[in-house]
């Protein structure tokens, strides 16, 4: 069916039939196979914060943690709001500690995005639902849904804040406005990145809402406000400042004037991440080579991958020559999707406009200001681009849709398992020197934060600060390789031995998300210019390091 054939009815809220909600639906079923997944990365963080909520909720960020080189206060190291940590202590309130149910408590969240990409798929794309299961089915989705962090519920809220909008905006129904700009302010109060639905917020209504009644429109933002500003009075009143604001700056800006060391590292990986945690964005080769002009785009994509192909081994030394060609592979395929998505706007049509200014003000975003790359950043562009393919393929994308989500839903099992693969390791092996350790009546330090600190602290272990005048000869120091933070301090180095090395494993498919040796950077493209990549490698290791003198 040809995009002019669309038609706009009110009733856009419904999806076409029974059949597409369930169709989307079953995208999540991997999910439920790694619901018991160990904690990982920043999922820390947010438990450390439920804690403190839990002994004092007005005060969701005053504690410290071993996040980096030294002892930070949790206000410092955390750079999201609390909003995903308020839920997590009520879940944990209720008796919800253990992983399962902190995984199940989530799911609702992964739902109503699904639900939500469904609504916008009705209004923008005709309402077929594998518009929708195309990107839910993606690595970029399904893989963040499996963690605890605040990705998947940010998305959620900003999703269901685009369709009630748009829904208010169409039917100039105040109402419906004023609640999609409420849940956009939930959405913020989960996430600070989701700010950038409200500029799209406003962008709808300068593309649809007649001049003499835009001023109207406009100032049903309000309720997205109130929320965020009670967060940064709790803030201003309690340490000073917004902790919004203090969260902007997480590198040094001198690196981002450096253009080999951010822009093009950053370009490079976006490009990249959107191509292969994505899967589906390669489908828009399909409309670009229809034409003359997607032609070109499709040979200026080609150069650009092999520009990046030639440089990646400069930015990211430590990678095998096969990971730079991957990734000039994949930067064409990322070029293509957003360019011809950028070309969208020649068209001049407002639904392609709105959708493409959605997908560039993220891509820029992440360009231009994101600390790093990751694959959670690039999420918010997938449901935008998704829509604008399905509007680009024309009468063919039932099928190309179809075929699409069932290959992207295996990829995604993979990296799942992948992505699981190295927390199960970390939470055996700390288990298995605890239990060594209390055996022998040794006392038990780590270095290392993300997941592995948070079932080390659990363990009793505590964390080795350079600092601390307590360590004692017998001791022994547990320090994870391919973990941030687990460089061992210089201070303790002529005062230790290695008492054992565990290997561990290569994983299933040998598959890696987090490896800098080869190239994976899921959670950091600083690791990478690859979101997840097939090598012979241990998942990772662990050194056991025996204090040898006072």
């Amino acid at each position: 069916m040809a995009i002019s054939q669309i038609e706009i009815r009110p009733g856009w809220v419904r999806l076409a039939n029974r059949g597409s909600w369930l169709l989307v639906l079953a995208a999540l079923t991997p999910l439920f196979f790694f619901l018991g997944r160990p904690v990982t990365v920043d999922d820390t963080l947010y438990l450390r914060a439920a804690e403190q909520i839990l002994r004092d909720p007005w005060h969701p960020f005053d504690s410290t943690i071993a996040w980096f080189t030294t002892p930070t206060p949790l206000w410092v190291a955390s750079k999201n709001p609390p909003g995903l940590a308020y839920w997590f202590a009520g879940v944990q309130a209720l008796g919800g500690s253990n992983e399962r149910w902190l995984h199940i408590s989530l799911l609702p969240f992964a739902i109503a995005a699904v639900l939500a990409g469904g609504r916008l798929a009705r209004r923008f794309a005709g309402g077929s639902g594998w518009v929708t299961a195309v990107w839910v089915a993606s690595p970029a989705f399904l893989v963040s849904a499996s963690t605890l962090m605040a990705d998947v519920p940010a998305l959620a809220f900003s999703l269901w804040g685009v369709a009630l909008w748009v829904e208010g905006v169409d039917a100039d129904r105040g109402g419906a406005r004023r609640l999609g700009a409420l849940v956009a302010g939930v959405a913020l109060f989960v996430k600070y990145t989701s700010v950038l639905v409200l500029p799209i917020l406003a962008l709808y209504v300068l593309l649809v809402v007649p001049a003499q009644r835009r001023a109207k429109a406009l100032l049903d933002l309000w309720p997205s406000l109130p929320i965020s500003a009670a967060w940064a009075a709790l803030d201003i009143a309690t340490h000073g400042r917004s902790h919004l604001v203090a969260s902007l700056w997480v590198v040094d800006a001198s690196r981002r004037l450096s253009f080999s060391g951010w822009f093009l590292e950053q370009g490079i990986a976006l490009l990249t991440f959107v191509a292969a945690s994505g899967i589906f964005p390669a489908l828009f080769l399909v409309p670009a080579l229809r034409v003359s002009a997607g032609r070109w785009l499709v040979v200026l994509a080609a150069v650009l991958g092999i520009g990046a192909s030639l440089v990646s081994q400069s930015i990211w030394s430590a990678v095998p020559p096969w990971v730079a060609a991957g990734a000039g592979v994949l930067v064409a395929v990322g070029a293509a999707a957003l360019l011809t998505a950028s070309r969208e706007v020649l068209r001049g049509e407002r639904d392609q406009v709105f959708l493409a200014a959605w997908i560039g003000l993220h891509a820029i975003f992440i360009w231009f200001w994101s600390w790093t790359v990751a694959v959670r950043f690039v999420l918010p562009l997938m449901p935008p681009l998704a829509l604008l393919l399905a509007r680009a393929l024309g009468p063919h994308r039932r099928s190309l849709l179809a075929a699409t989500t069932v290959g992207a839903i295996s990829v995604s099992s993979v990296v799942l398992q992948a992505d699981a693969f190295t927390g199960q390791f970390h939470r055996e092996v700390i288990s298995a020197v605890a239990r060594e350790a209390q055996a022998g009546g040794r006392r038990v330090y780590f270095v290392g934060a993300w997941g592995f600190q948070y079932y080390a602290e659990r363990a009793g272990m505590r964390w080795l600060d350079p600092l601390d005048r307590t360590v004692r000869a017998g001791d022994l120091i547990l320090q994870p390789h391919y973990v941030a933070n687990s460089i061992m301090p210089p201070v303790f180095k002529p005062r230790i031995e290695k008492a054992a090395y565990i290997d561990a494993p290569v994983p299933p498919l040998r598959v890696h998300t987090m490896h800098p040796r080869v190239g994976a950077g899921f959670y950091a493209s600083s690791w990478g210019p690859l979101p997840f990549a097939i090598a012979n490698q241990p998942a990772a290791g662990a050194s056991v390091w025996l204090v040898t003198s006072e």
